[in-house]
């Protein structure tokens, strides 16, 4: 089972996550007068249910009306792609010179 995955709340029974937390690497590459490695990690919310951005503090979801509660579900994404927990730290490490 993997952590945090909808697959595993739904098999132990728990209440569902309504609030998914997007970690989003929008940008990584090198700087042009250094040559430093840079990137830079947004974080955003969405409803499970409807996928529309809201913030962490939102007890209901503004499009849809779901209630909203805390989750440990996290998802990564790289230019519209969404990436495995493994490819993600994977690209921080090698940005972060680790």
């Amino acid at each position: 089972m993997e952590h945090g995955s909808a697959l595993t709340l739904m098999e132990l029974g728990g209440i569902m996550g309504k609030r998914v937390k997007l970690e989003n690497i929008i940008q990584a590459g090198f700087t042009t007068d250094m040559g430093d490695r840079i990137f830079n990690i947004t974080e955003e919310y969405v409803c499970k249910n409807c996928r529309h951005l809201v913030e962490v503090i939102d007890k209901f979801c503004w499009f849809c009306g779901e209630e909203l509660e805390s989750s440990d579900i996290v998802e990564h994404w790289q230019k519209g792609i969404q990436l495995s927990n493994e490819a993600f730290n994977k690209i921080r490490r090698a940005l972060e010179g680790k």
